[in-house]
């Protein structure tokens, strides 16, 4: 019965030990990832999320505003007529960088790296 004890305490020690090893060597779920510029990852990701998504809409647009003015592939885009079908679209990304909207049946592009619509599979 002692060495039964002796096993079963000894078991629990190594349990502890090793999560006090695992907890110090693991950063917390919740702890924000920064970069040496202060700004923190998350950040950057919702910023580049939110971005996209304005891509999107400003693709959508394009379409919608072609389609109605008989434009096709390669004609000029006229921004601020594209600018009409699309309800409170920041002019700027939120990472500060700029949109072009592109030729009609291109994609429209951020000058932020990384901040892109993915090209469409063929």
């Amino acid at each position: 019965m002692r060495a039964h004890k002796s096993a079963l305490s000894s078991a629990i020690l190594c349990a502890l030990i090793l999560s006090c090893l695992l907890q110090a060597g693991c950063p917390g779920p919740l702890r924000p990832v920064t970069e040496p510029h202060g700004q923190s990852w998350w950040k950057k990701q919702q910023e580049r999320e939110a971005c996209i998504t304005n891509l999107m809409c400003i693709g959508a647009a394009k379409e919608q505003w072609a389609i109605l003015n008989a434009k096709h592939n390669g004609d000029e885009v006229i921004q601020t007529e594209v600018d009409s079908y699309v309800k409170n679209l920041p002019a700027e990304c939120p990472s500060g960088g700029s949109y072009t909207y592109g030729r009609v049946a291109e994609l429209p592009t951020c000058s932020v790296p990384g901040h892109a619509l993915p090209e469409a599979k063929r």
